[in-house]
């Protein structure tokens, strides 16, 4: 069976990046794919989101590649990108589900399904979109929005003058329409309404996209403590940043992604 060591130096031939560690845990990311390999635990040690068990059976078939049957998650605090539960204690856990791995082999067809699905998830949502009992104009312009394009792109570059708030970057090509609260989670009007935008240059936008930052309700940036102060400024970006142009609506929309999104 592959060591934790094994699958580490696998992931980074496949291309991903490793993001944080710390003594029990590395995070490692490509695409929006993050995954978890325990550092000292020989036992499956790849964790993968917890929103994978819908798929579980499909990645368990892998040949190779060997899970608890029936499922069962995996717990540890240390896993701050993937979500919480109660499990034994009275305090909510970081949790996924851990996989171990004969070979690279297997480890590569099951990273690539993931990889896939994340793609095929905006193809999901777009081919959601023509199955709505709504008129044609309306579907294009919330596919238009899925994509960052169409009328929600065009009204923040209207509300932000073509500028990125925090960075200043006024190079349309570099300028991503970002939902405030994530797609998924969104009604159909709040998809369209340039109160849940901001218009942010693509680096800032990865980071505010997975979490690691935010804003308060004054427009000061909020600085995960996975990437620190460090991390920010790595990015060229000052940890004592503030935004402008908050109206009631944004505000109430930031105060979603604080709560749902920001790894704090």
């Amino acid at each position: 069976m592959l060591s934790s060591i094994d699958i580490s130096n696998a992931l980074e031939k496949f291309g991903f990046k490793l993001a944080d560690e710390n003594s029990k845990t590395k995070r490692f990311e490509k695409e929006n794919v993050s995954l978890f390999v325990k550092v000292k635990t020989a036992r499956q040690p790849l964790v993968i989101h917890p929103d994978n068990q819908d798929r579980f059976g499909e990645l368990e078939a892998i040949n190779g590649a060997s899970s608890d049957r029936p499922m069962r998650f995996y717990h540890n605090a240390t896993m701050r990108a993937f979500p919480s539960r109660l499990n034994n204690g009275k305090e909510a856990t970081k949790y996924g589900i851990a996989f171990g791995f004969e070979d690279e082999k297997s480890l590569g067809e099951l990273v690539q399904y993931l990889l896939n699905e994340n793609t095929l998830s905006i193809l999901e949502d777009l081919d959601n979109i023509n199955i709505e009992p709504i008129g044609e104009t309306e579907k294009l312009e919330l596919k238009k929005s899925r994509i960052g394009q169409g009328r929600f792109r065009d009204d923040l570059i209207e509300v932000f003058n073509g500028v990125c708030p925090a960075t200043h970057v006024d190079f349309p090509d570099l300028l991503r329409a970002s939902h405030i609260k994530p797609w998924k989670d969104c009604s159909n009007v709040e998809r369209l309404d340039h109160n849940n935008g901001i218009l942010l240059a693509a680096n800032v936008d990865a980071l505010f996209d997975k979490g690691y930052i935010s804003f308060d309700g004054e427009g000061k940036i909020c600085v995960s403590d996975l990437l620190g102060a460090r991390g920010i400024a790595a990015f060229g970006i000052s940890d004592e940043l503030k935004i402008d142009l908050l109206t009631d609506e944004r505000r109430g929309f930031l105060n979603y992604h604080r709560e749902e999104v920001f790894l704090n």
